[in-house]
């Protein structure tokens, strides 16, 4: 299994359903997504641990960790319908609102500065050494917030957004 970082910029897009789809992982255990890929898609694989950084403006830092559960596919690019992108489905086991975000200073320590944070793109894989590290943190970082440590979602269980 790889790890990847996913990222967004809420200059170019913002979760404007984040503290919703909080409220929905709560009540159903996961919380299923599609996210942009990057370059990197040829080789992700269902079963690979994700999580979401949100760059550019604060709060920036870590807001959700799942994994992929599906295989990358080809849509329309989400801020310019003229181009295609690559996205995959994501079951996220932990989601967090802008004001319990893993702050990037947080990452900026130890094993963690190995966390590709300035990565321009959405995919950029991590270290095994440093997933390992960033594991531990987003953990100890859940549950100083009071959010329950989740066993991760499967990712093969079929896709429930409706």
């Amino acid at each position: 299994m790889t790890t990847y970082l996913l990222t967004y910029n809420p200059d170019r897009w913002e979760w404007d359903e984040l503290d919703d789809n909080v409220v929905r992982l709560k009540k159903k255990g996961y919380f299923d997504g599609r996210w942009n890929f990057g370059t990197n898609f040829r080789r992700v694989a269902v079963g690979d641990r994700v999580f979401a950084l949100r760059q550019t403006k604060e709060p920036k830092g870590i807001v959700a960790a799942g994994h992929v559960s599906s295989k990358p596919r080809k849509d329309i690019h989400y801020s310019d319908k003229k181009k295609t992108s690559w996205y995959v489905d994501v079951r996220f086991d932990a989601l967090v609102s802008l004001e319990h975000i893993l702050p990037v200073t947080a990452l900026a320590k130890g094993k963690l500065q190995g966390v590709p944070l300035k990565t321009r793109g959405s995919g950029a894989a991590i270290e095994s050494g440093v997933a390992d590290a960033l594991e531990t943190a987003w953990k100890a970082h859940l549950g100083s917030k009071g959010v329950p440590a989740r066993k991760s979602a499967s990712a093969t269980t079929p896709s429930d957004n409706a």
